[in-house]
């Protein structure tokens, strides 16, 4: 997340909001201030302000991988009519989730597909990295008599010598307190949630929930599309406990709920169709599981092509909902887009023709009112920095999700809930998935949820801001800005609350995955318990929940911090975007030096950057288009520079066929080694823009592209449809190069069923190349066809021998 700066000390008003959101009741809230959340209600007021810079430097926000920890929140009512939720709004702390979120998911478009029910009831995994070399390290605690040593101790260990050390126990439902030896010395995690020992220090935190419904069994079969999955719960299960069961939001067939023969509940039907289904299953109490259900659609996430939809920014589907804020500068305003438009796009094909797995759009959650006074830098050169730059004043309003106010509401200008349901389920029965970008860092000050708990401790105070006392000094405590009240998760309470709103978003809307804004700001205690309630939430059937994160820096190190079996999936690749804008955009180095650097990065990744998202474009960066038309000014990632440049000199229309060639190679080599891609919309036309707010112009779509911007909307579709299509170019194991120069590399994907062969030559002329698939088993003497449109090519020797037009790429394929 960045945007402008706004002027320090002007706008508390918008922090009062997002605390009044929090506090009111509203549809299908209990009525009290504990921080329960409600069902997201449709009866939003209009929106606010933009958001802010988000420091990204290279200084670790939290060196300990700590254990999860997820305390219990008070529970929602469960009477509106999108109510479903988990009674106990609480999940196994501590829990690792290891067993479904490897590169190795299982594709549950099969037959017979097995699946990993999770950890048993109780089983809890703790992790802590105490820093140094230690010789022992011990668990104890309350559940442990407080034992010194062992055996009463548990030694925990670290096998691949990270210097993690974990362990895991299974604990009976309750509260529990406990610390760490660590060579004789007790210690306690700073990252989790603390209390007085009484004994002048602090002993670490756990809730350990009461067992609730599991999923004992699950089969589906692509052919039939028929399902079943056998639930179970401690004391037994009956049909009778099953209060609904619903199926992409509609009553289940009659019938779906028997008991199952070895005791519990089976849920099942045949007839589903082809694409993504939720089947939601609640009991008596409100205790409920959202089953994703994958017929004849690949689950894993490596196949996936993201698709990033600022949904203000992209199709405007309903202009009965556009609100722009009076008297606010229109490149910082609403500008109509909603989920209307992105429906309408999905059922235009849109996205199917681009090869498209995953739609990412805006947190949808309603955003402050009104507008925000803020600034601009007030001239443009290279090297700005945010706090010695003046300003000029602007307003600024909450188009971009990033200032969330009412949590129990969708932010009207984007539509309803109702409306966003509909969208997720016409990504779904299209076979994509729909991730969310969820703005956990803070809250605006004019949330009910400040006003009712700015004294409670749920919040940092007192109010040290980023850019004052160093984005990276105390990046998990300071604000952004005076109105975006920074969420303090050693508090459990606000920890428990904003856990219990996340899973009431993803069970109310059906998203599949989050997008985790600003990462190092969050203490890793919510991003471990994020992990763990949504594995024990959604991911029952085997396919995980993508969480993805944005760490801007370019330290591969602190990227891969907060990446782990407890933490994230994956975070989006800074490191290697700026290779790639190097390599490919400003051509500063050569193609041989922008993949080794790449390869480089990747290894320095826990497991090789799987799931990793690989991208040449975001919200925060000028257009790839623009950078490499030559129209940027400055360095490629100086942002503030490039902000400065949006406001006083915009890119006009790129004439340069060049820069489209460049932006058909970047994609291309985005797209073909490992990794989740991410298309930021717009960027499959070559659209224009400096730095934010610039890089977040609107949309357009068929006539209104020029003959150029269409020419590379058919490429880049060719492109995704080729990564779709061949696996190869998705799961494949990623060789060394076959060639590189500073003009030239090729490079191979390949599984036991396929080779894939990728060459790119940025050059101004033509290239003839040979590339030895010696190495490469089958390659020899097969013939290969460019799947890209370029001439078919055939291996003779150990060597494939083609020629490469200037500034083109090929994927050679081997004909089966």
């Amino acid at each position: 997340m960045r945007s402008m700066k706004p002027v320090h000390g002007l706008l508390p008003a918008l922090a009062l909001a997002l605390a009044l959101a929090l506090a009111a009741p509203a549809c299908g809230d209990d009525g009290g201030t504990d921080g329960a959340d409600t069902a997201l209600a449709d009866t939003v007021p209009g929106g606010d302000a933009d958001g802010t810079a988000a420091g990204d430097g290279t200084t670790p926000d939290d060196t300990a991988t700590s254990d999860v920890s997820d305390d219990t929140g008070a529970p929602p009512d469960g009477t509106g009519p999108s109510d479903i939720v988990d009674a106990a709004d609480a999940d196994t702390a501590d829990v690792a989730d290891t067993a479904t979120d490897t590169a190795t998911d299982t594709d549950t478009a099969t037959a017979t597909d097995t699946f990993d029910p999770g950890p048993a009831c109780g089983e809890t995994t703790f992790a802590y990295a105490p820093g140094g070399s230690p010789t022992t390290v011990l668990l104890t605690g309350s559940f442990a008599g407080w034992a010194g040593e062992a055996p009463g101790a548990t030694v925990m260990t670290d096998p691949d010598g990270d210097g993690t050390f974990t362990a895991t126990v299974v604990l009976d439902p309750g509260d529990y307190e406990y610390k760490y030896i660590v060579d004789g010395t007790w210690q306690h995690d700073p990252a989790k949630p603390t209390v007085d020992d009484h004994f002048g220090g602090l002993n670490n935190t756990l809730t350990v929930p009461e067992c609730g419904l599991e999923l004992a069994s699950y089969t589906v079969d692509a052919a039939s599309g028929a399902f079943a999955a056998v639930l179970t719960r401690p004391g037994g299960l009956a049909p009778g406990d099953v209060t609904a069961v619903t199926v992409d939001g509609a009553a289940a067939p009659a019938g779906a709920v028997t008991a199952a023969a070895g005791g519990g509940v089976r849920v099942g039907w045949s007839g589903l169709a082809r694409g993504i289904h939720d089947v939601r299953v609640t009991l008596a109490g409100g205790d409920a599981r959202l089953l994703k259900v994958y017929v004849g659609v690949s689950s894993d996430w490596r196949d996936v092509l993201m698709y990033f939809a600022m949904t203000d920014r992209f199709a405007n589907g309903d202009p009965g909902n556009d609100a722009p804020v009076p008297d606010v500068d229109a490149r910082v305003n609403f500008q109509g887009g909603d989920f209307a438009g992105i429906r309408q796009q999905l059922e235009a094909g849109y996205f199917d023709a681009l090869g498209v797995g995953a739609l990412w759009i805006s947190w949808p959650i309603d955003g402050a009112d009104g507008y925000h006074d803020g600034g601009y830098p007030d001239h443009h050169a290279c090297g700005l920095q945010a706090a010695t730059t003046g300003q000029t004043a602007a307003r600024f309003t909450a188009y971009h999700g990033y200032w969330p106010s009412h949590t129990d509401q969708i932010e009207a200008r984007f539509g309803t809930l109702a409306e966003l349901q509909a969208l997720v389920n016409t990504a779904h029965a299209r076979g994509i998935r729909v991730v969310l970008d969820f703005t956990a860092n803070h809250v605006d000050t004019s949330s009910p949820v400040y006003t009712a708990h700015e004294s409670d401790g749920w919040f940092n105070t007192p109010v040290e801001l980023c850019e004052v006392v160093g984005w990276d000094v105390k990046p998990t405590t300071c604000w952004f800005t005076p109105f975006l009240a920074d969420i303090d998760y050693r508090t459990p309470a606000a920890r428990d609350f904003m856990l219990a709103h996340a899973e009431r978003v993803v069970l109310d809307t059906g998203a599949d995955g989050f997008r985790l804004d600003a990462v190092k700001h969050v203490e890793t205690s919510f991003v471990t318990a994020l992990r763990a309630r949504m594995h024990r939430l959604v991911e029952l059937t085997g396919v995980p929940f993508y969480l993805v994160g944005e760490t801007f820096s370019g330290d591969v190190g602190l990227v891969d911090q907060y990446v782990g079996p407890t933490l994230l999936h994956g975070q989006f690749d800074f490191p290697a975007n700026l290779q790639i804008l190097k390599g490919l955009g400003t051509q500063e180095i050569g193609l041989d030096a922008m993949d080794a650097a790449v390869r480089g990065i990747r290894a320095g990744y826990k497991d090789g950057g799987a799931l990793m998202s690989t991208f040449i474009g975001n919200h925060d960066l000028a257009r790839f288009a623009s950078v490499a038309a030559g129209q940027m000014y400055c360095g490629v990632w100086d942002v503030y520079s490039d902000i400065a440049q949006g406001w006083h000199f915009p890119p006009g229309p790129i004439e340069s066929d060049t820069a489209y060639k460049k932006l058909e190679l970047a994609q291309t080599y985005a797209y073909t080694i490992p990794g989740v891609p991410l298309l930021y919309y717009g960027d499959e036309i070559g659209m224009p823009g400096a730095g934010d707010p610039d890089n977040r112009r609107m949309m357009r779509f068929g006539a209104a592209l020029s003959a150029r911007e269409a020419a590379a909307l058919a490429a880049v579709r060719t492109l995704g449809k080729a990564r779709a299509e061949h696996e190869a170019l998705s799961r494949g194991a990623w060789s060394a190069p076959l060639f590189a120069d500073g003009e030239l590399i090729a490079y191979a994907r390949t599984t036991a069923d396929e080779i894939a062969i990728v060459v790119l030559n940025r050059s101004a002329g033509a290239r003839a190349v040979t590339i030895d698939v010696s190495s490469i088993a089958g390659a020899s003497g097969a013939p290969f066809v460019d799947v890209l449109g370029g001439p078919a090519a055939t291996a003779s020797g150990g060597a494939l021998s083609v020629t490469m037009p200037a500034r083109t790429a090929a994927i050679y394929v081997a004909a089966p």
